[in-house]
């Protein structure tokens, strides 16, 4: 039996005598037949690979010569007066799978360095013409077998065999794009993220310019992986194969130009953001484009605030500029490009924009970016989600277009989850807790020592959530522990007592600020030095409470984290925090004229139970609202500021302006109840009986004018 081996070390055995290529005539000879085993080679071509043009009779006898010895070590060969035949059975050889593209699926393990390391020109230019021949057969067919490897390997998420892979396809091939990118995205999964960065910044600079064609730019790649969350000791992603799939085959079935939309729902600490984090981390080299979105409890009741949001993103996206120049213009308008006061912003006439041209608009916008490329739109906690917003999402026209599109939501059971549960169209996946090989795969890859009998009472405990099992595991839990918590709750409780009293102040006003929780911010309301500050936040980081955003936030590192820390605060101390938010924001508003920020200053205000304050907000955002000619919103706006304020003027002021909304709107008999509901002093001389004998008049002539 002869065995070759030539990756890395090249070897030749046969039984127990080792050829190595310092042998160099006994090595060609045996690579040359093994090349060929099951095949019959003519002396003369042997001869002439061998030795060229060397005189016939010469390179004959140096051929009988070096298969006397080689049959004299056991090589087993059937030899006639022209030809050879070395059986195939009589050959095992480590190349062989990777020569031949009819190869279903190679043992790549025996790829231990690069192809025949040691060859260089041996007997004739015709040799090493051959051996050259078989380095290149033999290095794409490694390269073959190694990108599909590293494609299984990324959809099980084994990241380690990723990296392994896609060293070997940078051994053959040093160019690969998609070697490279694979060994970027291995690193950054496997928590080397910087080294992935370095990686991506050399290929973008010595390589990526040499491919005008490359599948995903190198920029937008370190984009991703900079945007990837590191966490220390982070649990393995097990389970949830399943859901993975389903993902993955709306992905398929959405670049086919069938908008797919998908709902995961669960309970909290499942695994929802998890699950949504691995699927994107395991498409970081597809040609998309990407946007997330996350709404917070205040989003609730802001019209419009998840869709500005997206709006505000996918205006930056490739193939944005595709759309027409009014649609542009319309969307622009629609987040407020144009500054508050500007003498271009001109108030919209009621409909003139409105909720169904808005939805017109976006769905323009959107077909101009799917056509550049597919894009997927991530949104969480779509539970906080406003209803005109999730109504758009999950409309009957956003399902029905054929734009290359996937959408993603996920959220806990509630009323708004219901509604797109029902939506025709719209997939969904209900996480179940893990089971208890998933968990004991959970528990194994951390490291911890812990018994089998203790993963058995904590997978009781937790009942499979996730969350709850890692929370347990960070805690150092014994399974003797006299006070093992028995919920998720009080194990959280627990874990943030643990905490200095300003890391947990910190900790509390992350969760208020929630997107606008930045360091300058807690800075100027915790009022402590900034070293100490700093101090809490690292604190934090190390305890996992908090996460840095991509946006340069400081982020709870989970929405339980949040609440939990929140349902610490007494009712006057709630209401302390909610008023220093509120302030904060309402100071920003005032230099940023931003009517995000002015409703969400607003609703800290309220919480804080400084109505007038938060009145003046809400009428400034009814502004925004009439501007772009939501005017049913506006006057929703304006009612809830009316409910909230207790001043005499003020009241009187916004009465005025739902007044005039319901003229513009032709709502007569709104302007009527409302002329009728002005204080007593505001109806002196007689002036409200004249406005509405007014009124009347205008809607005498609306009726008239109406064909």
């Amino acid at each position: 039996m002869l065995r070759l081996k030539t990756f890395g070390q090249a070897l030749c055995e046969i039984g127990p005598h080792r050829i190595t290529p310092a042998a160099e005539l006994q090595f060609a000879l045996l690579l040359y037949l093994g090349a060929h085993a099951g095949k019959v080679v003519p002396r003369r071509r042997l001869a002439s690979v061998l030795w060229g043009e060397q005189a016939a009779a010469q390179s004959s006898h140096r051929l009988r010569q070096a298969l006397y010895i080689l049959r004299k070590l056991g090589l087993e060969l059937e030899v006639t007066r022209d030809t050879l035949l070395l059986p195939a059975d009589q050959v095992d050889s480590d190349f062989a799978a990777f020569a031949s593209p009819a190869t279903g699926s190679a043992d790549l393990s025996v790829v231990q360095g690069e192809f025949l390391p040691a060859s260089h020109r041996i007997f004739s230019a015709e040799f090493d013409s051959w051996v050259e021949s078989q380095r290149r057969l033999v290095g794409a067919g490694v390269l073959r077998q190694t990108l599909a490897a590293i494609r299984r390997s990324r959809d099980s998420g084994n990241w380690n065999e990723v990296m392994a892979y896609a060293k070997v396809g940078l051994l053959f091939d040093p160019l690969n794009e998609e070697a490279h990118l694979a060994l970027a995205e291995a690193l950054a999964s496997t928590g080397s993220k910087s080294e992935a960065l370095r990686l991506l910044k050399t290929y973008e600079t010595e390589i990526g310019s040499l491919s005008s064609d490359a599948k995903v730019p190198a920029a937008r790649l370190r984009e991703r992986v900079a945007a990837i969350r590191e966490t220390p000791n982070r649990p393995a992603f097990v389970g949830r194969q399943r859901e993975l799939a389903t993902l993955t085959e709306a992905l398929l079935a959405s670049q086919s130009s069938r908008t797919q939309i998908v709902g995961i729902v669960g309970e909290a600490g499942i695994g929802k953001t998890s699950l949504v984090s691995e699927f994107l981390r395991r498409q970081i080299v597809s040609v998309q484009s990407r946007v997330s979105l996350g709404a917070e409890q205040f989003d609730r009741d802001k019209p419009f605030g998840t869709i500005l949001q997206l709006v505000a993103k996918l205006l930056g996206l490739p193939g944005a500029m595709g759309s027409s120049p009014q649609c542009l213009a319309d969307l622009r308008n629609l987040i407020g490009d144009v500054p508050w006061g500007n003498a271009d912003s001109v108030p919209l006439a009621p409909g003139e924009l409105g909720e169904h041209r808005i939805a017109e608009q976006i769905e323009e916008l959107l077909d101009a970016i799917c056509d550049e490329e597919p894009l997927t739109i991530t949104v969480e906690d779509v539970h906080n989600v406003d209803p005109t917003s999730l109504q758009l999402l999950t409309s009957t026209r956003m399902l029905s277009g054929t734009r290359r599109l996937l959408i993603v939501m996920t959220g806990r059971d509630s009323d708004s989850v219901e509604q797109w549960k029902e939506q025709r169209g719209v997939k969904i996946l209900r996480l179940a807790p893990l089971t208890h090989e998933d968990a004991q795969c959970l528990v194994s890859s951390t490291g911890a020592e812990i018994t089998s009998g203790q993963v058995e009472e904590w997978f009781t405990l937790t009942g499979g959530n996730p969350y709850f099992l890692e929370q347990l595991l960070r805690g150092s839990w014994s399974a003797s522990h006299s006070s093992l918590p028995t919920s998720i709750s009080a194990l959280i409780h627990h874990r943030i007592g643990l905490l200095s009293s300003l890391a947990i102040r910190t900790l509390q006003l992350c969760a208020l600020l929630g997107r606008y929780s930045t360091i300058q911010r807690l800075e100027a309301l915790l009022s402590e030095p900034r070293t100490a500050v700093i101090s809490a936040i690292e604190e934090l980081e190390r305890h996992d409470m908090v996460r840095g955003t991509e946006a340069g936030t400081l982020q709870c590192a989970h929405d339980l984290l949040g609440e939990g820390a929140l349902q610490r605060l007494t009712a006057t101390s709630r209401q302390y925090f909610h008023l220093l938010t509120g302030e904060q924001l309402a100071r920003e508003y005032q230099a940023s004229s931003d009517p995000a920020v002015a409703w969400d200053a607003a609703a800290h205000l309220g919480d804080a139970g400084k109505r007038a304050e938060a009145a003046s907000l809400l009428s400034a955002c009814a502004h925004e609202m009439l501007r772009i000619g939501l005017a049913d919103h506006a006057a929703e706006l304006l009612r809830r500021a009316l409910a909230s304020s207790t001043d005499l003027s003020s009241r009187v002021q916004l009465t005025r302006q739902l007044i005039d909304i319901h003229r513009r709107t032709l709502q007569w008999d709104e302007v009527a109840a409302l002329l009728q509901s002005l204080p007593h002093e505001e109806q002196r001389h007689d002036a409200v009986h004249v406005e509405l004998a007014l009124v009347a008049i205008e809607e005498a002539l609306s009726q008239l004018a109406d064909p």
